[in-house]
């Protein structure tokens, strides 16, 4: 998913999926652009949910974020937004094996849309469960396939073997892709601040080894989540934020109000009702699914799919609330490659187990069975790389340097903030120092959400 934002004021509306390059056309144009502190606050939390938007609040006030499933018409003075679309998680009744092998042959019929498309899958292949099954939908429809993993620890090590072992075994290309302080000299903040700042809380743009030529899409296995038992559990959006916000924690009043409120509005703002029983899991499907899985490059193409967000796999999660779902949606599609090794030994598969559950399942998916999906437009229209208006807004209010360069903003941007939450991303910005120091040897660029979130400060210079 592609992230967009709107704004409007005296005689314009406009569009984009950058938050800098909208609160410097407000600036530019003599519209008020102001701090929005309670979007602050709410972000202030350190969990997943609040790692990008919420709801169609921003941390400026005048510019929304649309939630997908919405479209918006521009105007002269303003913008409209349609009506939300249905929601993806229900429990239709359906039995699971049914919506189990639904899932595989939704999953299937995309990378089979792709191929038709003649688009050459690049696939960010680790040592788990998820992006192997994209890997078994890619070998059943005989896609184009080149993989790829990133490396910043020994776990992750692990991952490139078995990434490079399967590889090998199908015959398939294989990258390593090396995420750099900068694409080029000391501009990796440029690049972060032109189009991820403000929305999405990681330094994630790819680094110049990950090829984006002509045809390419970006895939993973991101958006298992859907379905599969996580930190986002099927229940009330209130129960999640207080199981994140325990006593004891000190997280000041106003955060933990705000971090509940932003949940119940992003939920009101996508069609439902703020108590819905499985709101939590609507949260991330709604906000964290397509943000997370494109931010790895979304400074850097459009082109990129969520493919295992689909409803059936979610609706297939509600019955079977393990991560065996996942492995039956690998064996539906390829029963060899269910039973490669994976990076934790223990999850595994012997040959007469992946027989066993299959015959319970219905047998596996045979290429026939795929349903032909319609490709609408050409991905070779499609305008790559960043944004050169984007990169050189963000240039211009002090989005420079390299990551490791990003901790010392603080002391310019913290004054940006209202008084009361200086104190708060003071804190923030020691945890994230903290983690880059424990588990990454000092690195800024994999040490989470804490230091993006500080470094966003910088578009507060706008207001």
């Amino acid at each position: 998913m592609q992230k967009l934002l709107a704004t409007s004021g005296r005689g314009f509306s406009a569009a984009s999926d950058s938050l800098v390059t909208l609160a410097s056309l407000r600036s530019a144009l003599g519209e008020k652009v102001s701090t929005n502190e309670q979007s602050l606050w709410a972000r202030s939390i350190l969990t997943a949910a609040t790692t990008q938007q919420m709801n169609d609040e921003t941390l400026i006030s005048e510019i929304r974020f649309i939630p997908p499933g919405l479209d918006i018409d521009l105007g002269s003075q303003t913008y409209n937004m349609t009506e939300p679309a249905p929601p993806v998680l229900r429990d239709s009744g359906r039995p699971y094996r049914d919506l189990i092998r639904e899932a595989a042959l939704d999953l299937a019929s995309v990378l089979q849309s792709l191929t038709t498309a003649r688009a050459h899958v690049q696939l960010g292949l680790t040592g788990g469960y998820d992006s192997r099954a994209v890997l078994a939908a890619a070998l059943l429809a005989q896609a184009t396939v080149t993989s790829h993993t990133q490396v910043h620890n020994a776990e992750q090590a692990r991952d490139r073997e078995i990434a490079v072992a399967l590889t090998t075994t199908y015959d398939l290309p294989f990258e390593d892709v090396v995420v750099h302080d900068a694409r080029g000299p000391g501009d990796a903040l440029t690049l972060w601040g032109s189009s991820l700042a403000g929305v999405y809380d990681g330094f994630l743009p790819a680094g110049p080894s990950l090829p984006f030529g002509p045809f390419r899409v970006y895939l993973n296995g991101v958006g298992a989540e859907i379905a599969r038992p996580s930190t986002w559990p099927w229940a009330h959006w209130s129960t999640y934020a207080q199981s994140k916000t325990p006593p004891g924690e000190h997280a000041p009043p106003t955060a933990i109000e705000e971090f509940l409120r932003a949940g119940h509005r992003g939920l009101r703002v996508a069609g439902l009702e703020a108590d819905d029983p499985i709101g939590a899991r609507h949260m991330y499907a709604i906000y964290r699914c397509g943000l997370h899985a494109a931010s790895p490059v979304a400074t850097l193409t459009p082109l990129t799919l969520s493919p295992l967000a689909s409803r059936y796999l979610a609706e297939a999660g509600y019955l079977e609330r393990s991560n065996r779902l996942i492995t039956d949606l690998t064996m539906l599609l390829s029963p060899e490659l269910a039973v490669q090794p994976y990076g934790d030994p223990s999850r595994t598969l012997t040959k007469s187990a992946v027989e066993q559950r299959l015959s319970e399942l219905g047998g596996p998916i045979g290429e026939s069975e795929i349903p032909e999906r319609g490709v609408k437009g050409s991905h070779e229209s499609v305008v790559r790389g960043p944004s050169q208006l984007a990169l050189s807004v963000a240039k211009s209010i002090g989005f420079t340097g390299n990551y490791h360069e990003a901790p010392d903003w603080i002391d310019d941007d913290l004054d940006l903030l209202p008084a009361p939450l200086q104190p708060v991303y003071k804190k923030l910005h020691a945890n994230g120092l903290w983690r880059a120091n424990k588990s990454f040897g000092g690195k800024i660029q994999p040490s989470g959400a804490s230091l993006p979130k500080v470094a966003s400060l910088r578009l507060l210079r706008l207001a």
